[in-house]
């Protein structure tokens, strides 16, 4: 509470008060998805729900190509712009970014179907993976980097909830069956494809930029300045995507269904109570960099206390309720207390690790530390690789929420680190 006093007296009132609205729109955000989740569990059963956790995994790959760091990169770059009133740097950096992430579309379609139609383990699920389209396409076309670079993330928050009260809740009314399944993943992505239109009107609406032509040098500069960080988003999908992926090719769906539930179950609630926090002060921090660099520090540590306190709780949370959400979901999902018990210590390490990587490494550091952020990556993918392959292979799905725990505290000591040695 302390700390909590000392951020509310300080300049960084606004990022404060940024922190709390979040914080209650995405608790309404998620709590739609939070009893969607056991809806579809309970109704689709384990086996049919293993294909919405494969299909959602096989399509955040596209999603994370067309992303391309950007989140980061543009995101700097408009706050930036935003702090130094240079508006032409702010609609460069919009257009170029826009322009890269529709070249990226374009290749994501023709990797998705191509192998999604050949590889034959996919084959089953391909047609579960072409229901995911509107998420890849909403993706396209979203631009939170841009409310969050001008300080106006709280319209982002608004049109997010805006998109999952129109959309979530035909959940309830379409899906009434096991065979519903690729109905509900058509509900599920068109949330994003709603945010994005809600965005666009938004942007035209309210005129927050003016259209410039861009050179083909100003588009390759952008996938340069983002290739970096695409590359640690490529590590970093191994354990956060793949590995719902390589269990394909040791258990069921059932037991696929099994995981990605739980995984999905303490992801959401991880990132519920951190997210609102990175996103507020991310642009405050990018910004101050440039101006002070010992206050910017000053305010990474007091987020960091905050943030680890409250991920203990979350941990606490959900080691202790666990057995409860079997007894929720039913018999099909036997097993799930196990598998949330053991990811439950996830939290503070997923949190601290993307605070001092997000705000240390990139917002607050330099070319040197954005390079050491991606080395985390490319030093753990190889190395989660290998511990998923063989915890699964000897304890399957229990074995690969090891996996996914031991990585996750790894990213982070070696975040902290690097940290350490770069910019402090």
């Amino acid at each position: 509470m302390k700390i909590l006093s000392k951020l509310k007296r300080t300049s960084y009132k606004d990022q404060f008060f940024d922190s709390f609205y979040l914080f209650l729109l995405q608790g309404t955000n998620h709590i739609i998805p939070l009893i969607v989740i056991p809806y579809l569990m309970i109704v689709l059963g384990a086996e049919n729900y293993g294909f919405i956790g494969l299909s959602t995994a096989f399509s955040q790959y596209f999603v994370l190509i067309i992303d391309f760091g950007f989140n980061f990169t543009a995101t700097k770059r408009i706050a930036i712009a935003k702090e130094s009133n240079d508006s032409e740097l702010l609609n460069k950096t919009f257009f170029s970014t826009l322009y890269c992430k529709i070249i990226l579309f374009v290749i994501s379609i023709i990797l998705l179907l191509f192998l999604g139609s050949v590889i034959p383990k996919f084959k089953p699920y391909f047609t579960s993976i072409l229901c995911t389209l509107p998420l890849i396409i909403g993706s396209t076309f979203s631009f939170s980097y841009l409310f969050q670079g001008i300080g106006k993330i709280r319209i982002a928050a608004i049109i997010s909830t805006i998109s999952k009260f129109a959309i979530l809740p035909l959940t309830f009314v379409f899906v009434r069956e096991s065979a519903d399944y690729n109905l509900a993943i058509i509900i599920q992505s068109s949330v994003h494809l709603v945010c994005a239109i809600i965005s666009l009107i938004v942007i035209c609406r309210y005129k927050i930029l003016n259209f410039i032509r861009v050179r083909w040098a100003d588009i390759k500069e952008a996938y340069k300045d983002s290739f970096p960080l695409f590359l640690s988003s490529v590590a970093t999908s191994v354990y956060t995507q793949l590995f719902i992926i390589i269990l394909a090719f040791f258990v069921s769906s059932k037991e696929i269904g099994c995981y990605s539930a739980a995984e999905r179950i303490m992801r959401a609630f991880s990132f519920l109570l951190y997210r609102p926090i990175t996103q507020a002060f991310y642009p405050k921090i990018s910004a101050l960099s440039f101006v002070d660099r010992d206050r910017a520090k000053v305010l990474l540590r007091k987020l960091g206390k905050i943030i680890f306190v409250i991920m203990a709780s979350l941990c606490s949370f959900l080691f202790i309720f666990a057995p409860f959400i079997t007894n929720l979901v039913g018999e099909s999902y036997d097993g799930i207390d196990i598998l949330l018990r053991v990811m439950s210590f996830a939290p503070i390490a997923i949190a601290l690790g993307g605070v001092i990587g997000q705000m240390g490494l990139i917002a607050l550091g330099n070319e040197n530390s954005k390079r050491y952020f991606t080395l985390v990556y490319w030093i753990m993918a190889p190395l989660s690789l290998l511990l998923v392959f063989i915890l699964t292979s000897l304890f399957k799905t229990v074995g690969a929420a090891f996996a996914l725990i031991i990585t996750e505290y790894l990213v982070f000591l070696f975040m902290f680190l690097f940290y350490k040695k770069t910019v402090l």
